[in-house]
């Protein structure tokens, strides 16, 4: 029988949910009841026609073409640092994620600079070979599937890592013993990685497939920029929405096959595995991986950071970048470091609720909703809904509302976390303390904060680091006198590349990975802190 107190925190629980996801849901729908008795009144025309079909097409060419790329770059990469445990791992363990702290549009504005029509290589080129050779040019679906996969690739790379972490090595000592080292990696561990190589696929193929900034500079039509043209151009709401439609088909779908692919292929990854040690491969085999996860690094880091570097000189540039926008800075520093509080707060309370019956499947979809319809038509059921007179238009004037879009596209990433983690824990803790007649508040306060302490750290680091660089509802939904940095920079790069505008760029880079610096600090320092709990759980009963 659960208590009063538990019910109310419940009831807040959901209430502050409905208010981050379930508000713009509410407000799409409501729109698109609108919009389709229109339909049947016949005052409008049904908008699928074969211009939405290409839309379509393109949007899930390019997403599943970055979802690929970042699978092969991901995934072998994460085999070569865990798996193969390549020369040099500890650095590249570090190396390899800072790709994801380099924002998409910045990935973009950096390729730009090297593959544009004017850029660093194509000038090269045309020196050398007298404008007989051109190279492939970056405005095309592959340029946006290049950048892309380079941005988010490290996802893969990392659930590939933990899936590895997670098997046991029993299977890999049997099958070296039985057919080899080189049969063991090909036959029992690179098909039990599938799943974790496909996790990280799933996400990137999310990302991409409602992402807007890249597929913005590099002209490509996709259905995030028919939603944002049509309502910033001619101020089209019901055309805008009906875009994110289909985006939230396509991502539900995808989400759906994952499941189904899951579902029977959970049990390979219990935590309760027998870690492996040092690697069996040949000294040649790791190698040529440690090679290719150097040139990964140099490709996806070192040559667009440089690039940039060498763009935004002489120096006084970043002088007079933070003339012009460290009131932007500090603006989106606030309003990630909130984002990534409320994230996480949220996150810890649904994880702690959804041990009920059916939570879990409900607080995920509800939070995975948002993200899937895209970024500008979140901007715009979020400006239909606080958009008006009244306490209501105190959220809309204030950085309140960029808050509440950031959280809205992210919440998802750290309910998936804190609920991961939380299931991870056993249940006969919490079994012993009611048993014992402990409240469930210190339940709550006293095994699951603690345990997951690391899970809530993480997911704060990352938040502020994705909230940090959002743009594509924050381009909408940006307050007059409130703008945030990447907005900022968002806005320069339509009137071209400049000085300015990189320097502003590589600052947004070095807040992302002081950020991350700072999470990855406080997370050792809470997995220090909980070793000593997880150790006395498995520990057994001394039979002297």
């Amino acid at each position: 029988m659960k208590s009063t107190s538990y019910w109310l925190v419940f009831a807040f629980a959901s209430a502050a949910c409905f208010i981050v996801s379930g508000v713009p849901l509410i407000t799409i729908a409501w729109q698109l009841i609108g919009e389709g008795a229109k339909l049947i009144e016949g005052t409008v025309v049904p908008g699928f026609d074969e211009r939405q079909a290409a839309l379509l097409a393109n949007s899930v060419r390019i997403a599943g073409g970055a979802a690929v790329l970042s699978m092969v770059l991901g995934g072998a990469s994460g085999v070569a640092l865990q798996v193969l445990r390549v020369p040099s791992r500890g650095l590249l363990l570090w190396l390899l994620p800072i790709p994801f702290l380099i924002p998409p549009y910045i990935q973009a504005l950096a390729w730009m600079e090297i593959l544009g029509k004017s850029g660093l290589l194509a000038r090269a080129v045309d020196t050398v070979f007298a404008g007989q050779i051109a190279i492939p040019s970056l405005y095309s679906p592959a340029g946006a599937i290049w950048v892309t996969a380079l941005a988010y690739f490290p996802i893969v790379a990392v659930t590939t890592v933990l899936g590895a972490r997670g098997l046991d090595a029993r299977y890999e000592e049997a099958a070296v013993l039985a057919r080899g080292p080189r049969a063991a990696l090909y036959r029992i561990q690179l098909p039990m990685l599938a799943p974790a190589i496909f996790t990280g696929g799933l996400i990137v193929f999310l990302l991409s497939v409602v992402g807007f900034s890249v597929p913005s500079l590099l002209q490509q039509s996709v259905y995030p920029v028919e939603i944002h043209t049509q309502f910033a151009a001619f101020y089209d709401i019901g055309a805008g929405l009906w875009g994110a439609v289909p985006l939230l088909g396509v991502g539900g779908i995808a989400t759906l096959a994952w499941h189904l692919y899951m579902r029977r292929r959970r049990g390979w990854y219990s935590g309760h595995a027998k870690p492996a040690g040092d690697s069996r491969a040949t000294r040649p085999l790791r190698i040529a991986a440690a090679a290719l996860c150097w040139v990964l690094v140099g490709t996806s880091t070192v040559l667009p950071l440089a690039v940039l570097a060498f763009r935004s000189l002489p120096l006084s540039s970043f002088a007079r970048a933070w003339d012009t926008a460290h009131e932007e800075l500090l603006t989106s520093v606030i309003i990630a470091s909130i984002a990534a509080c409320v994230i996480t707060g949220l996150a810890f309370l649904l994880a702690y609720f959804s041990r009920l019956r059916l939570a879990t499947p409900f607080f995920s979809a509800v939070t995975l909703s948002p993200l899937l319809l895209s970024g500008p038509a979140l901007g715009i059921a979020l400006i239909l809904a606080w958009n008006h007179a009244g306490w209501r238009s105190a959220v809309y004037d204030s950085i309140a509302i960029v808050v509440l879009a950031s959280c809205a596209r992210y919440l998802f990433f750290g309910f998936a976390a804190v609920a991961t983690a939380s299931r991870r824990l056993d249940p006969a803790l919490f079994e012993a303390a009611s048993v014992s007649g402990i409240p469930w508040h210190r339940q709550m306060s006293g095994i699951l904060l603690p345990l997951t302490l690391p899970a809530l750290v993480g997911v704060w680091g990352l938040s502020f680091v994705l909230c940090f660089g959002e743009v594509d509802a924050a381009v909408l939904v940006t307050p007059p006198g409130a703008t945030t940095l990447p907005v900022r920079i968002f806005g320069l790069l339509h009137y071209g590349p400049s000085s300015l505008v990189a320097a502003l760029s590589l600052l947004v880079v070095l807040i992302e990975l002081a950020g991350a610096g700072l999470a990855v600090a406080a997370y050792a320092l809470a997995i220090r802190n909980v070793r000593p709990r997880l150790r006395i759980r498995h520990a057994r009963p001394s039979l002297g």
